[in-house]
């Protein structure tokens, strides 16, 4: 009775884990398996402490396949498995020859997985991982033939005569070529904002032909480079771009030269650069369609509207 008469120590209870520590646990979590799995390997070599077995970094993969615990991870790397990509590799080859039945059947037999779901659940992560990269290359060769067949043309034509208008039609009106058809515009818009400062160089140019010429066509051929780069991966089996920079070389650089508002050395710049450039793409530009107006006149010589005239 008299140890009943002594207080009880009772420990204070423990404190909760932070919200940090509780996090640390769980993205460490893995790696305390992985241990584990090291820990019941180097027991089972004669608890010499040999991790060299396992080679973490190629074989911790592994984990993230349904089926694979510890146990099952140590026998795929003794198996000679030691990564995903050896998986696949003993899929494809014989004596699996890609099939499911074969594949868990090898699983159970040579390596020694026990349970015939963890075979098949190895077995169908490595068959859907290998279909999924067959996907992925079919797709990116279907792109590439479809990229490789589509035709380019250029749709040029004296300023005013209804270039955008036509392509706006065909990109909103025609239904039978939306799916056919990718519309490039003119950018306008990127010689209207240029970098943080959100230049004007269009605006400045219509401001200051003499001092911003050079500077604005040296601009246009850029963005029309990049505006080029932008849309030749696309998969629709025609596209149509407005203007190129053969029009803005053989029209208006010409114009603005004749206008003197481009000097002969920044001329002489132009050139220096712009063949070059243009003799590393080859195929840039295939097919070109020029716009004009016809008037339609009424009997008495009077011009009553315009149409439009394909070439």
């Amino acid at each position: 009775m008299a140890c009943l008469s002594r207080p009880l120590a009772i420990s204070p209870p423990s404190p909760l884990p932070s919200p940090a520590a509780a996090a640390a646990s769980v993205r460490f979590r893995p790696r305390l398996f992985w241990s584990a799995a090291v820990g019941a390997s180097s027991s089972t070599a004669g608890g010499c402490g040999n991790e060299t077995a396992f080679p973490a970094r190629e074989s911790v993969e592994l984990l993230g396949i349904p089926g694979v615990g510890p146990r099952n991870l140590r026998k795929l790397v003794d198996g000679g498995f030691r990564d995903i990509a050896r998986l696949k590799q003993l899929y494809r080859d014989k004596p699996v020859g890609s099939s499911d039945v074969k594949m868990a059947e090898f699983l159970q037999g040579s390596v020694g997985i026990i349970h015939r779901n963890h075979a098949e659940s190895i077995t169908s992560f490595v068959k859907e991982s290998l279909e999924g990269e067959q996907t992925k290359e079919n797709k990116g060769s279907d792109m590439q033939l479809a990229s490789d067949k589509r035709i380019t043309f250029c749709v040029e034509g004296n300023i005013s005569v209804g270039k955008s208008t036509f392509l706006q039609k065909i990109a909103n009106e025609t239904l039978e070529l939306r799916n056919l058809v990718e519309i490039v515009p003119e950018p306008v818009s990127k010689w209207q904002d240029v970098g943080p400062d959100h230049f004007n160089i269009l605006g400045a140019f219509y401001a200051e032909p003499h001092r911003y010429a050079y500077t604005f066509q040296n601009y246009v051929f850029v963005t029309r480079l990049m505006q080029e780069k932008e849309s030749s991966g696309g998969i629709k089996p025609l596209r149509l771009m407005e203007r190129s920079i053969f029009s803005d070389r053989m029209v208006f650089v010409r114009a603005i030269h004749e206008a003197n508002w481009m000097n002969g050395m920044e001329l002489s710049i132009y050139d220096s650069w712009f063949d070059p450039v243009l003799s590393s793409l080859p195929g840039l530009v295939t097919k070109f369609l020029w716009l004009a107006l016809r008037p339609l006149v009424k009997k008495g010589g009077k011009t009553s509207s315009v149409r439009y005239s394909k070439f």
